[in-house]
Parts: structure tokens; sequence; C-alpha cells
């Protein structure tokens, strides 16, 4: 199911943008129950796998960022326009990432 509120500016002050505030509260923190973003639905028919989904996300992340180093390749810039290539689904354009694996210091 499409996010219908993903681009609506009634919930969104740049709707058209990623912008990671949007998903911040007044302290910094992760507003999970922001009104407007509910990938995981909410109320009775809430998803019960939310809590498992978001440890696995963060393992999964923090393993890679522990594990390995991102980058762009010499002489290519990173893009992070938008390419919207379905309505109210945003996919990020195609980009050529180095991925190098992190040296273990002893």
């Amino acid at each position: 199911m499409a996010d219908v509120h993903a681009q609506d500016p009634q919930y969104w002050e740049h709707p058209d943008q990623f912008r990671l505030e949007h998903f911040l509260d007044e302290q910094g923190n992760f507003a999970s129950q922001k009104e407007g973003f509910l990938p995981f639905g909410t109320g009775r028919r809430s998803c019960l796998g939310e809590s498992l989904t978001r440890m696995e996300l963060f393992l999964f992340s923090s393993a890679l960022l522990q594990n390995f180093t991102f980058s762009a390749p010499e002489g290519c810039e990173v893009n992070l326009e938008e390419d919207p290539r379905l309505p109210s689904i945003r996919l990020a354009p195609d980009q050529n990432i180095v991925i190098t694996p992190r040296t273990k210091k002893d």
C-alpha cells in the first residue's frame, strides 16, 4: 500500500524533499507517532512485528556501518534529487557507490 500522506503539504513542511527533521521531535528524537507517518499502521490493526522490524533494521544498519566504508567513486557526484517514477512512491536515483571493507585494528 502506498503512503498517501507522503507528499501531503498538510503533514510535511517540504513534502517534495527528504528532510530528516520531518521525522524528529523538538528534542531531536525519532517521532514514531508523527501524524502523516504511519509505516506500520495504527490502532488495533497496527503491525505486531513493528518492534522486531525496528530492532532488525538497527542491527543490520549497524553491522553494515561497522564493517564497511561507503563512498562515491572518484570524480562522481552524489545525486540526492528524487526520481519520481511512480506516484506517491519515492525512489532514489541510481547511484554508483564504492563499498570498502574496513580493516580490523588489533
